[in-house]
């Protein structure tokens, strides 16, 4: 079991151990104790992750309530992790590259110099209407960088998540 402790909106490990077990399965950040949010609760979910805030242990609802005061888009976001998650991809940060991850293919991590994001993910709501030109923008910047561009809309209504494959081509 590791532990971790919430300071502000930020999951903290602070056992240099614990966190170096992490990042050998591909969590955590490159050069730092804190772990994302969505990694977190996922480790809470799954049990393997203990946070704490004034030595009181939190839920997952808990948690949740806590790490959604600042990220209003939490609950879609937390529902495609889950999802890329239980089909074993490693979905990280994709801010960097405009969209909510950069997901890794089973198996890789992204500490390893030679990994590489299988694809971007911009998650969205069901029926929200994307400009020609944001969407183009994310299209070129995904080739660019040589990743698939999906749009992971995602109903919390119906807790599902549906993936679109953006891909421009050339006439």
């Amino acid at each position: 079991m590791l532990h971790a402790k919430l300071i502000g909106s930020r999951v903290v490990v602070e056992d240099e151990r614990e966190y170096e077990a992490l990042r050998k399965r591909g969590l955590g950040g490159r050069k730092t104790d804190v772990v994302s949010p969505l990694e977190a609760l996922y480790l809470v979910l799954k049990k393997e992750l203990v946070v704490t805030k004034n030595n009181h242990k939190l839920s997952f609802a808990a948690l949740f309530a806590v790490l959604k005061k600042t990220d209003r888009e939490l609950s879609r976001r937390w529902m495609a992790y889950r999802d890329l998650r239980g089909k074993g991809y490693l979905p990280k940060s994709g801010f960097k590259f405009g969209c909510d991850f950069n997901v890794y293919p089973k198996g890789a991590v992204p500490q390893d110099p030679a990994a590489h994001g299988k694809f971007l993910v911009k998650v969205i709501r069901p029926n929200l209407k994307v400009s020609v030109q944001d969407m183009a923008l994310r299209v070129r910047l995904s080739q660019n960088v040589k990743k698939s561009l999906y749009f992971a809309a995602v109903d919390e209504k119906k807790e599902s998540v549906d993936y679109i494959r953006i891909k421009f081509i050339l006439p």
